[in-house]
């Protein structure tokens, strides 16, 4: 009776609390008549099963939940609304470089209706290579895929300089219960050093696959599960065919026989291990290398005496057999203590399948975005919770999207029994190894536009873009009219559309749109299929010499002179990551490639602001004899002095004609790079000794 009462006050809790937060957020609800049709859904179903309502209830409240998180982080100002992959095809790109629209360029189309079959306004997506339409294509079509197609697409997602791959945080996401990401005194030892990556990157290349691991102890739980009749008819009575029990009873000894020789052959590992820490007086070494020695020795007295039985045995083995095995599976972990925390981690023993795995082993995916998702789950303990399109570019006129993804770690679900009756509660602060990264954690991670609509697909969350930048970026498109034949191409499960518009091309980020084309969509300036004749992007811009012309710079000033750089190679940080920050990451990429006097004066006025007066004290001790001749310059110039600023002015010149790299901090490289001080001041005063007449016509031209 208590359990139902208490039954009854959750289911009656809940409900309340899902009212409650609906009117709480009336943006999520669009009119007043969807409102009721909502609070009429609620009450209608609350006459159903209380535990199938409560899963609704929770799921639909888990979604609300996500939807207000998206709009924190993206909205900017702006809801976010929900597109559908629609079609596919193909537009022409335009560059005023060459004044002519020979590039073709494949798109993607999203609209803001799931299965359009008609004209609407639609987002044109453009594709960066041909990868992108074959992994979005798999993922659409939902086709359950073997094993060798499935590694062959895998490359293609994990082959990818700065997407979703090498965004995900493996080295502080991944689960280390063992610590082993921590030294001695408890502290994370270097991101490079931790492995979570690597154990991600074997996993998408097929180690520990579910179901068919070679490991001892899979083999051995595979021979276990087909020993055991119940697993083929589902009757008991009838029993296995006698030739195949035999069959599969050899194959289990011979799975017992080769644990035997891997135990004897560990024994021989350890004793030559003790020879060599006794020679070396290792007393500690000693005693833990002959604890391990006592543990294999029974182990491998407890295996000859069950290879005894079962060669003695020749009847009803199967029993036996299964003991046995079981016990292999068990030793192959050390009964637990070495168990992997996910599938591929690597110091651990393979993780054993139960018997869904081996069931679900023969096609358990569909695209590279499935395993994926897999990965998430077991080894990152997150979840994806949304997927949106969002403008990568700070360059203004110009939209190119890019995707994000945002994943929230899992709450650890823990189970304790009190008076009798088990109770199940959720543990946020279990953080499954890692260091402040609990129950509920949320972490934005940047990928390709691609592999955010894969990820929606396989995670069966909604893509989302901003309503303003739907409403810049929708144009007209239409299905084109299907063949009579239907095609089998895994890239044609995608429609093909067009946009009604046959004029509408695609603009190259950071040129100017040619008259009377329409381009509301750029790709990146990067892209390959650029004609390489064409000129830099940008004019080029006089240096940077001093704080004042810094200062100026808006940022997408300070995009373009990043982009102008030869030495700059990186990559720009998006409008929302500038526009979130405390400090200006632009700052941080081009601060180090400008002139170092400009960068030290910078430096100093932040540690003014910040009031760290023992880093003003450091940098200013630190001034280079060039940015001390350019501050007595300034100096001199403040005074009227103008001959002495002049000097100085000179003086600085010559420092800086003296340095290999002027962006560089003096002692930064080797000095033998620059020229030598009084070298170059002997020779420029002999060459103004020398007059030019002495030497005939033979330096006519040369100034």
């Amino acid at each position: 009776m208590w359990n139902h009462l208490s039954k009854c006050l959750m289911f009656t809790l809940t409900l309340l609390m899902f009212l409650e937060t609906a009117s709480f957020f009336p943006s999520q609800i669009t009119s007043r008549n969807q409102d009721l049709t909502l609070r009429k859904r609620v009450f209608s179903l609350s006459a159903g099963s209380g535990r199938k309502n409560d899963h609704y209830y929770h799921k639909l409240s888990e979604e609300k939940q996500h939807s207000e998180v998206m709009d924190a982080l993206f909205a900017d100002g702006s809801s976010l609304v929900p597109i559908y992959l629609v079609g596919q095809g193909t537009l022409s790109v335009s560059s005023n470089r060459t004044n002519s629209s020979k590039i073709k360029q494949r798109v993607f189309f999203l609209s803001a209706t799931e299965n359009a079959k008609q004209q609407i306004p639609s987002v044109i997506l453009p594709m960066n290579s041909p990868s992108e339409l074959k992994l979005v294509s798999f993922a659409a079509a939902k086709r359950r895929l073997s094993k060798s197609v499935l590694l062959s697409l895998n490359m293609l997602l994990v082959n990818r300089d700065g997407a979703v791959f090498d965004n995900l945080p493996w080295s502080t996401w991944s689960m280390d219960p063992q610590n082993r990401n921590r030294d001695a005194a408890g502290n994370a030892i270097e991101e490079k050093l931790h492995l979570g990556k690597r154990d991600a990157y074997y996993r998408l290349m097929g180690k520990d696959w579910q179901g068919r691991s070679l490991a001892i102890g899979n083999l051995a739980l595979r021979l276990k599960y087909m020993l055991d009749p119940k697993n083929y008819d589902g009757d008991e009575s009838i029993g296995l065919d006698d030739d195949l029990e035999m069959s599969r009873s050899l194959l289990a000894k011979r799975v017992l026989e080769l644990k035997l020789r891997e135990t004897r052959m560990e024994l021989a590992g350890l004793e030559s291990d003790i020879s060599i820490a006794t020679n070396n007086k290792q007393i500690e070494g000693i005693a833990l290398l002959q604890s391990k020695m006592s543990d294999l020795e029974e182990m491998l007295q407890t295996l000859e005496a069950d290879m005894k039985t079962l060669s003695e045995k020749t009847e009803n083995t199967s029993s036996l057999l299964a003991t046995v095995l079981e016990k292999i599976a068990n030793w192959s972990t050390k009964d637990g203590e070495n168990a992997a925390p996910y599938r591929g981690a690597t110091g651990y023993s393979p993780m054993l399948d139960t018997k869904e795995d081996i069931d679900g082993s023969l096609l358990p995916y569909t695209s590279p975005f499935d395993v994926l998702k897999e990965i998430l789950e077991d080894q990152l303990k997150a979840r994806v919770i949304g997927c949106v399109l969002e403008n990568s570019s700070l360059l203004k006129g110009n939209t190119v999207l890019g995707g994000a993804i945002v994943l929230q770690r899992i709450t650890a679900t823990k189970t304790r029994k009190i008076m009798g009756e088990e109770l199940t509660f959720e543990d946020v602060d279990e953080d499954f190894g890692n260091i402040d990264v609990k129950g509920g954690a949320l972490k934005i991670v940047e990928c390709n536009t691609d592999e955010a609509i894969g990820i929606s697909l396989a995670h069966n969350v909604p893509l989302k873009v901003s309503l303003a930048l739907f409403q810049q970026m929708s144009l007209c498109a239409e299905p084109i009219p299907k063949k009579k034949v239907s095609s089998q191409n895994i890239l044609d499960a995608i429609p093909k559309w067009q946009t009604s518009d046959a004029d509408v091309t695609l603009q190259i980020e950071g040129e100017s749109q040619l008259p009377g084309m329409s381009s509301p969509i750029s790709i990146p300036g990067n892209f390959d299929d650029v004609p390489s004749d064409s000129s830099s992007l940008f004019p080029v811009d006089s240096p940077i010499k001093s704080i004042d012309e810094y200062d100026e710079l808006s940022d997408e000033d300070k995009a373009k002179t990043l982009l102008e750089m030869s030495n700059f190679s990186g990559k720009l940080p998006r409008p929302r990551v500038v526009r979130q920050s405390e400090s200006n990451p632009l700052d941080e990429l081009l601060l180090p490639l400008i002139d170092e006097t400009v960068r030290k004066q910078y430096l100093i006025r932040d540690a003014e602001r910040k009031g760290d007066n023992e880093l003003v004290k450091e940098l200013k001790s630190t001034k280079s004899r060039r940015q001390k001749a350019i501050e007595k310059a300034e100096s001199a110039r403040k005074e009227g002095n103008s001959d002495l600023a002049n000097r100085w002015d000179s003086e600085s010149d010559f420092l800086e004609s003296l340095r290999a790299d002027s962006t560089q901090d003096e002692g930064s490289y080797n000095r033998f790079l620059d020229k030598d001080d009084w070298y170059e001041r002997d020779r420029q005063a002999t060459a103004n000794r020398i007059k030019k007449s002495s030497f005939g016509t033979l330096l006519d031209g040369i100034e």
